[in-house]
């Protein structure tokens, strides 16, 4: 019988989440910006791009930056004064990296 030497190496599994508010309150004709923390797990430092999935008739959104190796993202939201008061929608940030991992986080759009 013979022993070899043996060596296993377990990688932690790449990962990615996202921290954003719950809900933004927003006027009619107004517009406000949002912070979207990301964050990479299992070692992975690749690039992330971020879209905006749900928005209605009368909301814009976008990302600064869209695309990033970093670790935060600004949302930058604007409301058409045709948006009825009152009314709330949940809109989804979207996040894919360069590797194939994906996150969602959901934010609620307060119009007043």
């Amino acid at each position: 019988s013979q022993s070899l030497p043996f060596s296993l190496t377990v990688a932690d599994m790449a990962g990615l989440s996202l921290s954003a508010p719950e809900k933004l309150d927003m006027t009619q004709g107004g517009s406000s910006s949002a912070t979207i923390g990301i964050v990479r797990t299992g070692g992975w430092t690749g690039t992330v791009t971020l879209e905006l999935h749900g928005l209605p008739s009368g909301i814009t959104g976008s990302f600064s930056p869209a695309s990033t190796t970093g670790n935060v993202t600004m949302l930058n939201l604007a409301v058409d004064a045709s948006v009825p008061a009152g009314s709330s929608y949940p809109i989804e940030v979207r996040a894919t990296g360069d590797i194939g991992v994906t996150a969602t986080a959901t934010i609620t759009i307060n119009v007043s």
